[in-house]
């Protein structure tokens, strides 16, 4: 290790003809009715008033340059120093600065040394005399700067880290601010960093506090952006916990969003039209209404989109059942229905047993097909004159037996159907 010999006290009493030996700081007071010339040591101090500055304190640059000054063999170093610490106790104005003794304390580098300067002269202020050094060596204080993760999820674990800040400076003290009161509740000592979550979603701040041994502490503030966190590992939705069918329209769908979701898009049609589009909050269910088309045994859909920072908000996740919807009472009682193509030409179902005035197509067709088969439907010769096809309905002409033939085109082509009776009633 490298020794720095101790230079004894004494007071310095210098020539003050010299000129240029006033340093200008802006943060100071400034002298102005006198200048280096004029102005003369007061030594009205029995006993000095010590400073010290260690290396632990100050960057390394502005160390080696406070050495270099005190160890240097010119005898304008004391001037130099006392007229900076007279001008920033305003006592130029009176023509007089302090007279200095200078120790070197020993230290192989600049994190180690430390220099005393004994000031002679009533009055001093001890803050004031360091803020008039700092500035005369060209000591600045840096930053406090945070880095954290813009956003995260509810639970997550996120890394909050002021290792950059005031990196000039090797002895320095962190506390946080994890609830963002404004209040740095949390020390880790010379531990740069903490860790942190939330178990609620929204806008959350967080600060550090990163302060040094002379007394100097400089904050940072930083915001988080939590999200909800995914309620499972694949997205997607079911309708109704995966049931194969039901009978009513309104259902209720499960969801499971994927990280960073903010909220779905939830449609009955796969384009998305605005118009059938809603905006549902992240939830592991919600209530819904499947596609009205009216009586039949049909596959209704559900489509669902999810949006938020880094989600492809093109891809579509979406689940079907089966919707059993029966006539209502005044248009007729079905008493079979199925989905499967029907087996032979001849078979015959009784749609009604009861006259009603007209029948739906779509029911009479749902009987014996699903709704993405290809089916006709028309009036057998022999009810003609009992009823007819009139639109999307078979309406009665005179009460008695109306026969409906459904021919179902089936994916290979072949073609089978059934004839359906009901009971017309004019």
């Amino acid at each position: 290790m490298k020794s720095f010999s101790k230079t004894t006290m004494f007071r310095a009493f210098v020539v003050f003809a010299l000129a240029g030996g006033v340093m200008s700081m802006s943060s100071v007071a400034q002298a102005t009715s006198c200048d280096a010339v004029s102005a003369v040591i007061d030594s009205s101090a029995l006993t000095p008033t010590s400073l010290t500055i260690t290396g632990l304190q100050v960057s390394r640059a502005a160390m080696r340059t406070l050495w270099n000054l005190t160890t240097s063999d010119q005898a304008e170093k004391f001037e130099t120093l006392g007229h900076a610490i007279g001008a920033a106790h305003n006592w130029m104005g009176n023509c007089t600065y302090p007279g200095l003794g200078i120790g070197n304390g020993s230290g192989y580098d600049e994190d180690t040394k430390n220099v005393t300067l004994w000031i002679w002269q009533d009055g001093i202020d001890l803050d004031t005399a360091r803020q008039a050094v700092y500035e005369l060596i060209g000591e600045v204080e840096g930053d406090a700067i945070l880095h954290v993760q813009p956003r995260a999820l509810t639970g997550e674990s996120v890394v909050l880290d002021a290792s950059g800040s005031m990196t000039s400076f090797h002895s320095l003290s962190f506390s946080w601010d994890l609830d963002g009161d404004g209040t740095y509740e949390l020390s880790t000592g010379n531990t740069s960093s903490v860790s942190t979550s939330w178990s609620t979603a929204g806008s959350h701040a967080v600060g550090v506090k990163v302060s040094r041994p002379s007394g100097v502490s400089l904050t940072a503030i930083a915001s988080v952006e939590v999200m909800l966190a995914p309620n499972g590992n694949t997205p997607g939705i079911s309708i109704l916990n995966g049931q194969s069918r039901t009978t009513s329209r309104d259902v209720t769908v499960s969801m499971v969003w994927p990280a960073y979701a903010t909220e779905a898009l939830v449609s009955n049609d796969g384009a998305f039209s605005p118009g059938l589009t809603t905006r549902v909050p992240l939830s592991p269910s919600f209530a819904w209404s499947l596609e009205d088309a009216g009586v039949g045994t049909y596959s209704s859909f559900v489509f669902i989109r999810f949006v938020g920072p880094g989600i492809d908000a093109t891809r579509t996740y979406f689940d079907s059942i089966v919707l059993v919807r029966v006539p209502d009472e005044t248009t007729t009682t079905t008493t079979t229905t199925t989905t499967t193509v029907p087996a032979d030409e001849g078979a015959s179902l009784v749609a009604a047993s009861r006259g009603v005035s007209s029948m739906s197509v779509r029911s009479l067709s749902a009987k014996v097909a699903r709704s993405s088969q290809r089916v006709t439907t028309s009036v057998l010769a022999s009810s003609a004159g009992i009823c007819r096809l009139s639109g999307t309905r078979v309406v009665a002409l005179r009460s008695g037996p109306c026969k409906v033939r459904v021919t179902v085109q089936t994916v290979s082509g072949r073609k089978v159907s059934r004839v359906i009776t009901f009971t017309a009633s004019r």
